[in-house]
């Protein structure tokens, strides 16, 4: 049953806020956080995140370029909710993906840019908690130091102060390379073709870090097992599915010359590896993306795109495309989303700006996490596949 809302925060006043080209997403980062327990004080940490994130209670006037500003009859208030059912943690991966949405996500109808719903099990202490953050104000590096600040308190530990300012994103003035590889230019501003896959319903599988652990080539350790994974993946789909030539892998931009550490806008690129039908090549042409050349690669080409938008030229990535499969390796901000009692037993991204493969992995450690937006029956085929070649499928959601 429904509870009464609880209010978190009026509308805060900010500085308007100019967002940049890389902010253009439409759809919201929506995050479910499942908990063993959660204090009741859940309100009071979205508060002192919203202090430090104050962008998140005003509203986007759209212009060239769209501002954020505040609004002053905004009022963000918590979503609260009961069960008597006797849910475990372990019993979200059996709920359906439009029952996990429509159950345990906030509205998001009132246009407001962040809003939060917490549904509790008293049977057994479980406890959920989703947030719905606008993706043109934050990214998943700005939801994490948003839960950060959320929860320093609770945690009896310290957040980084944080870079709202698009003006961060500048590169060194320095004239662009030309227009980067996988990435194109528009001279009559000829917007992107949606990503219809994208508005689909995925398909989520676990495999276990053991079965992974078995793949050639992937001794190394949790990030050598992801990239040899996340290259099977990448051959298998397009084995399934011929058409797709080339992996498109979102890279993100911060450190190393690029954006600060601790900037809370979207700050990344597109890099393009071919499918060679050679998983091991595509393996280490994954892994050589955080090498230190890779970071340059993708560092570069960000800039080169940002220096070229500020000639005043329109450049945008040449996808989406039927020849593309993409690619994002996440790693949900778990670490820091203790209120008090506990990190979450249970994590998922319920929202995607983007088609393809995205791959985390799982709170507990011992598997990862696969999200499958793929053609009709492709990902079906690549979680029998993957159960085939013996590792240890889990299908979610039914």
């Amino acid at each position: 049953m429904n509870g009464e809302p609880v209010p978190v925060s009026p509308s805060l006043d900010f500085a308007p806020l100019a967002l940049s080209a890389d902010d253009d997403l439409p759809a919201d980062i929506v995050l479910l956080l499942v908990y063993h327990r959660l204090p009741p004080d859940v309100a009071e940490g979205l508060a002192a995140g919203l202090r430090i994130f104050p962008h998140l209670t005003g509203r986007i006037v759209e212009g060239d370029p769209p501002v954020l500003v505040p609004d002053p009859a905004r009022v963000i208030r918590l979503e609260t909710a009961a069960s008597d059912e006797a849910m475990l943690p372990e019993d979200f991966s059996k709920l359906p993906f439009d029952e996990l949405s429509a159950r345990f996500a906030p509205n998001g109808r009132d246009g407001s840019l962040f809003s939060a719903k917490r549904v509790d099990f008293p049977r057994t202490g479980t406890a959920t908690l989703c947030l719905r953050i606008s993706h043109r104000v934050v990214d998943g590096t700005g939801l994490g130091l948003f839960l950060a600040h959320a929860t320093a308190a609770s945690r009896g530990g310290a957040a980084p102060p944080v870079i709202h300012d698009r003006a961060a994103l500048a590169p060194p003035s320095a004239p662009p390379h030309g227009v980067p590889a996988g990435y194109l230019e528009c001279p009559d501003g000829l917007a992107p073709a949606p990503d219809v896959l994208a508005a689909g319903t995925p398909l989520w599988f676990a495999v276990r870090v053991t079965g992974a652990a078995n793949m050639p080539g992937a001794e190394g350790g949790i990030s050598s097992m992801r990239n040899h994974l996340a290259a099977w993946l990448c051959g298998e789909t397009a084995r399934i599915h011929p058409a797709f030539r080339q992996v498109a892998v979102w890279c993100g931009t911060r450190g190393n010359g690029g954006a600060p550490h601790t900037y809370t806008g979207n700050a990344g690129c597109y890099l393009h590896l071919d499918i060679s039908g050679d998983d091991a090549l595509l393996a280490r042409s994954i892994q050589s993306l955080a090498s230190r050349s890779g970071l340059a690669r993708a560092r570069e080409t960000h800039r080169d795109v940002l220096r070229l938008l500020a000639a005043g030229r329109a450049v945008r990535w040449c996808g989406p495309r039927d020849d593309l499969l993409q690619l994002n390796l996440l790693s949900p901000p778990v670490e820091v989303a203790d209120f008090g009692a506990g990190r979450p037993a249970f994590a998922l991204l319920l929202a995607r700006n983007s088609s393809g493969l995205r791959i985390s992995p799982g709170v507990c450690g011992t598997r990862f996490l696969i999200e499958a937006t793929l053609p009709p029956g492709v990902a079906a085929a690549l979680a029998k596949a993957g159960a085939e070649r013996g590792l240890d499928i889990d299908v979610w959601g039914g």
